[in-house]
Parts: C-alpha cells; structure tokens; sequence
C-alpha cells in the first residue's frame, strides 16, 4: 500500500496571516468588551478625567445641552428653572410652577451640571431654582467631592434667585446587593453635609421628601419606584411635587393656577 499522504502544509506566508487575523479578532473582541464594561471609565476616574457617569454619557449630554441652548433662548423672564440629573428630567415641572423649564438630564452628576451653568442665562432672571443631583455621583466620586461640587453649585447660581436642592432620594436596597447599607451609610450622610452646606449659605434651601417615600426599613417603597428600586414612578412624583410645590411657595406664588 502506498504511504499515507502527508497534509499539505500551509505556506509561512499563509500562517502569518492566519495569526494576524486571529490577534485582530481577538483585540477586537478585547476592545468591545472594554467598551462596554466599567473599565474604561474607570481609568478616566483614576486619571481625573472625569468620573464613570460623565465619560459614558457625555456625548447624550452633549445633544441634550445643543436642544437646551435653544430653549434657553426663549425663557422668559420669572420663569422657574429645573436642572439635574434623571429625577428632575422624569419630573413633571409643570405640575410645581406655571412656566416652569426642565434642564433634566438622565445620567448626570454634580461636575456635570457645575460644567453646565454657564449655558442657561435664563438662571439669572429665574424666579426660582430647583436642583436634583447627586445619586448618580455616589458608585465613582469620594464624598468629600460629591459635598464641594453641590457647594460650587450653590455658589455658582444667581445669589439673588432663591435656590432648592433636593436631597439624594432613598433607593431600594433588595433590588441591588451592591446597594446594601447605602440609604443608612451614604445617602443619610451626604443628605446631612448638603443641607449644612445651604445653611450657611443666603437664599439656599433644602428639600427632602425621603420619609413620605420610605418603607418601614427606611427602603424606596416598591410603591414608589418604576421597579429598580430608583427612579420614582407616578406615585413617588407626586410626593416630589406636593413636596417641591410646598417649598416653592415660600419664594412667591410659584404653585401655577387652579
């Protein structure tokens, strides 16, 4: 019998492009699971960059702010101005104060919307403003940062405007385990900071509706969330907005019309 044939071998040149293509493949791959995980924002974190919020929306932002420059334009005078993170984006201002404007951007942080004040000049000849953000900050920014960028915040809007900020809102810690211990450990505490911080400061006032929207284990209540245990449902908004619209009051005649 003859011998059995040997198989053909591939030419050097052919192996070679063999393994570039599959080292190619493989960093491609590397890189869309770097894409798409926390690294990348992490390394920006890390380097001061920016924090994880702010590099992966951050082109979302920049198409919001482009819609919100041109509504800017058109405020008038006396109007109340909404600026944050998703809380006030979901919101109903409307509901609060007659005129009102939603500056709500979902995914913010406090760099972002410190970053953002000098493109709303409606701010200056606002009747009143309403400030939500800060939750987003709480997985990739120390503390000690959160409190000075909401005391930059502070300071940089108009002295003359009376200024609300909302606490950050109690989540639903069994929906997340990485969540567990935070309403007591971190947001009870920040919430303490931010509200010492207004009240040292003219013109600056703190609002918190945290214990209508709490369980009995100081939770989000499952009535009060969409089921993520973190942004409010009708329900839980309109706790928001009797709380808000209470507040607003004390600033002059802000709740609209009957």
């Amino acid at each position: 019998m003859p011998p059995n044939p040997r198989p053909a071998r591939l030419p050097t040149d052919a192996k070679t492009a063999l393994r570039w293509v599959y080292l190619g493949g493989m960093h491609l791959l590397l890189l869309a699971a770097l894409a798409t995980s926390d690294f990348l924002p992490m390394v920006a974190e890390k380097l001061g960059l920016r924090n994880a919020a702010d590099f992966r929306n951050r082109s979302f932002q920049a198409r919001m702010l482009d819609c919100h420059a041109r509504v800017d334009a058109n405020v008038p005078a006396g109007a109340v101005v909404f600026i944050g993170d998703s809380t006030i984006q979901g919101l109903c201002v409307s509901a609060i104060a007659a005129g009102a404007v939603n500056y709500g951007i979902a995914g913010d942080t406090t760099r972002g919307v410190l970053s953002r004040l000098p493109a709303y000049p409606s701010l200056d000849r606002a009747r009143a403003i309403v400030v939500s953000v800060g939750v987003n900050d709480l997985s990739g920014l120390p503390d000690r940062k959160i409190v000075r960028n909401w005391a930059a915040i502070a300071d940089g809007l108009p002295a003359h405007v009376p200024t609300f900020f909302v606490a950050i809102l109690p989540i639903d810690e069994s929906r997340q385990p990485r969540w567990a211990g935070r309403n007591r450990g971190l947001i009870r505490s920040l919430n303490e900071r931010l509200a010492a911080q207004l009240a040292r400061r003219e013109n600056r006032h703190f609002v918190d509706p945290s214990a209508r929207l709490q369980d009995a284990t100081g939770n989000l209540a499952p009535d009060f969330h969409v089921g993520d245990g973190l942004h409010l449902n009708a329900a839980g908004n309109a706790v928001l907005i009797d709380a808000l619209g209470a507040a607003l009051e004390t600033a002059g005649g802000t709740r609209p019309p009957p």
